[in-house]
């Protein structure tokens, strides 16, 4: 019988490199599972019970559902693999890892990616899943790199510490301060395995995006403000039009009149110009006595 083990999927070298968020004590618990089947490397899913085949990312998604459950304490009752999402008409998309809500047995609280990707596109693909399914929890990883997310509303996705536990809440983590020391912490640890300047960046990009929102929201207002001072200006503010600026008819009395332009067929505009060429009118009028 074939013996398969993490160096023969993984190509020797590349073992530490692809694995090492995860302890000495995990990697060989899932290693040993691994068995042969009509010779290919398999192992039983610990969330299904369902064969797999044991490739790299299979192993990557065993290695986090086994620290889901033995670390996170979340039941396999509460997690599912392979979860479809939708997307308009499009079916085709699936979760990798996806914990549901402890009241809501059918709502995602939590979904995990466990792609060989870049981080980027990771957390791109991450950020529409939660979108899509409401999830408030998110996780990517390629098993040397994992980095957690939290979706607070559709226009705010950002990093946090760690997943919570099956025990606490969302609050727990989030309220952690992200502080120097915790940032040094992290750097040291082989839990994330990122640089410094990686996290750093990230957390800039965060406060980038939520910097532009707030200009944009200023810019809004300040709007708002100048329109209500040239209609005090212009004596407008309280002046509402007599007639509704609108105006229907007949597509026979567009083909009589030949036009259809809102000039002809809108003439209550003429209400707003008039006060318009009073103003100015008034204006040129006092500047001639100031002149006199």
């Amino acid at each position: 019988m074939t013996t398969h083990t993490f160096a023969s999927i993984f190509k020797d070298d590349s073992i530490q490199r692809n694995l090492s968020l995860f302890s000495p004590d995990v990697l060989a618990a899932i290693e040993a599972s691994i068995f042969d089947k009509n010779g290919k490397a398999t192992l039983k899913c610990l969330a299904t019970g369902k064969d797999r085949a044991a490739k790299p990312e299979e192993i990557v998604r065993q290695l986090w559902l086994y620290r889901l459950i033995h670390h996170y304490g979340y039941p396999a009752a509460r997690i599912t693999i392979e979860y479809p999402v939708t997307f308009g008409r499009d079916t085709s998309k699936r979760a990798d890892i996806v914990i549901f809500d402890a009241q809501r047995a059918t709502v995602p609280y939590i979904i995990i990616e466990v792609k060989q990707t870049k981080l980027k596109d990771g957390k791109d693909q991450l950020r529409s899943y939660c979108h899509a399914t409401g999830a408030p929890l998110a996780l990517w990883s390629d098993g040397s790199l994992a980095s957690t997310y939290h979706r607070k509303n559709p226009n705010c996705f950002i990093e946090i510490p760690d997943l919570p536990t099956a025990s606490q809440t969302i609050e727990d983590i989030v309220n952690e301060p992200w502080t120097l020391d915790t940032l040094i912490a992290k750097e040291k640890s082989r839990e994330r395995n990122k640089s410094l300047k990686q996290i750093i960046l990230e957390m800039e990009d965060v406060d980038m995006v939520i910097a532009a929102k707030r200009q944009i929201e200023d810019s809004v207002n300040l709007y708002a403000q100048a329109e209500q001072t040239l209609l005090a200006e212009l004596g407008l503010l309280d002046w509402r039009p007599p007639e509704p600026l609108t105006y229907q008819c007949k597509a026979s009395e567009v083909l009589r009149a030949g036009r259809f332009d809102s000039e002809h067929f809108q003439p209550k505009y003429a209400a707003v110009e008039q006060q318009l060429y009073q103003y100015i009118e008034e204006g040129e009028a006092a500047m001639e006595f100031l002149d006199s």
